[in-house]
C-alpha cells in the first residue's frame, strides 16, 4: 500500500465534484492510501504543483473551450505529471487520427473527412464509397453530441459548426445487435471489457442517449486489436499511457476500431473495486521512483 502519495483528479466546471465514477475512484484511491482531491481544469486558483500526479477525468466541457483546454494541459504539465500527457491529448482530440491508423494497417471503421456540412460533399462521399447509410461525427466532440445518422436520399440535417470538420463512416447495424465493445487498458495491461448497446430508436450507445453497458469476458481477438491500435497510435517504442479505452465494432465477422479514447473516457468501473484496483496498480507504477526520475 502506498504511503504519502498524492493524486489529483480533474473535472469540468459543470461537475465541480466530478461525476459518479470520479467520486468512486477517489474513494477507492483514498482507501488504498492515496491523498486525493478533485479540481476543475479551468479554475485559475488551482495550484497544479500541489499534486505530483494529475489525472484527467470528467473534463467534458472542453469542446466548447478547446484552445483553452489544450493550453491548460501544456501549462499544467509544467508542474505535475499529467495523464494523459499533452502530446497524446493533442493527437487524440481530433478523430482524424483514425485516418492515420487505417493508413498504418490497423483495422478501423472506414472513414472519410469533410471540411463542411454542405450536402454536396457528404453525398459525394456516400456515392464514392457506396454507403447507403452513414454516421457523421464532429472531429472534436464527446459523448455522442452532434453525431447523426443519414440514409441515402434523406435530407442532410442542419449540423453545428466544427472547426476540425467531420468524419463520415458507414453505419454498422451490429451496433444494435452484437453491440460495441470497450477495452480498458491501464498502464498497457488489460483490465476489463464491456459491451455497449443503444436504447430503443437510437444508434448512439452512450448513457446520455439511453444506451446500456454490460460486463463481458475479455476476448483475445478484441483485446489483441485494441493493443495493436494503441501501439500504432503511441508508437512502437513509446511507453503505454496510464489509461486507454479502445472502442470496437464487428462487421462481417471482423472487429474494427471505432475510437481510441486517451483523454477523459469513462472507465466503466461500475462501482467494482477490482476494476478500480487495476487502475490503482497502474497509478502506483507512475508513482515509482524510477518513473518520478524519468
Amino acid at each position: 500500500m502506498p504511503t504519502n502519495l498524492r493524486v489529483r483528479l480533474v473535472t469540468g466546471a459543470s461537475l465541480p465534484d466530478g461525476d459518479a465514477e470520479t467520486r468512486f475512484l477517489a474513494e477507492h484511491l483514498a482507501a488504498a492510501g492515496w491523498t486525493v482531491d478533485v479540481a476543475i481544469w479551468s479554475d485559475p486558483e488551482v495550484d497544479w504543483s500541489e499534486a505530483p500526479i494529475t489525472v484527467i477525468r470528467s473534463t467534458w466541457d472542453y469542446p466548447d473551450r478547446l484552445d483553452d483546454f489544450l493550453a491548460w494541459t501544456r501549462a499544467a504539465a509544467e508542474h505535475t505529471r499529467l495523464h494523459n500527457p499533452p502530446d497524446l491529448v493533442l493527437r487524440n482530440i481530433d478523430k482524424r487520427y483514425l485516418l492515420a491508423l487505417a493508413e498504418a494497417g490497423v483495422a478501423t471503421v472506414p472513414s472519410r473527412w469533410v471540411e463542411s456540412t454542405e450536402p454536396g460533399p457528404i453525398r459525394d462521399a456516400m456515392t464514392d464509397e457506396g454507403w447507403r447509410e452513414v454516421v457523421m461525427k464532429p472531429c472534436v466532440g464527446v459523448d455522442g453530441v452532434g453525431v447523426v445518422r443519414i440514409a441515402a436520399g434523406s435530407p442532410i440535417p442542419q449540423l453545428p459548426a466544427c472547426s476540425a470538420g467531420w468524419l463520415i463512416q458507414p453505419y454498422l447495424p451490429a451496433v444494435t445487435t452484437a453491440g460495441e465493445r470497450s477495452v480498458l487498458l491501464f498502464g498497457g495491461e488489460l483490465s476489463h471489457t464491456v459491451s455497449k448497446r443503444p436504447g430503443p430508436d437510437e444508434f448512439r450507445v452512450q448513457e446520455r442517449w439511453g444506451g446500456r453497458t454490460d460486463a463481458t469476458p475479455n476476448d483475445p481477438t478484441v483485446a489483441g486489436l485494441a493493443r495493436e491500435a494503441l501501439t500504432a497510435f503511441v508508437g512502437p517504442n513509446a511507453s503505454p499511457p496510464l489509461y486507454a479505452r479502445i472502442d470496437l465494432l464487428p462487421d462481417d465477422g471482423e472487429w474494427l476500431v471505432t475510437e481510441i479514447e486517451l483523454i477523459e473516457p469513462s472507465f466503466y468501473l461500475d462501482d467494482r473495486p477490482e476494476r478500480a484496483a487495476a487502475f490503482e496498480r497502474a497509478l502506483q507504477g507512475e508513482a515509482s521512483p524510477a518513473r518520478s526520475r524519468s
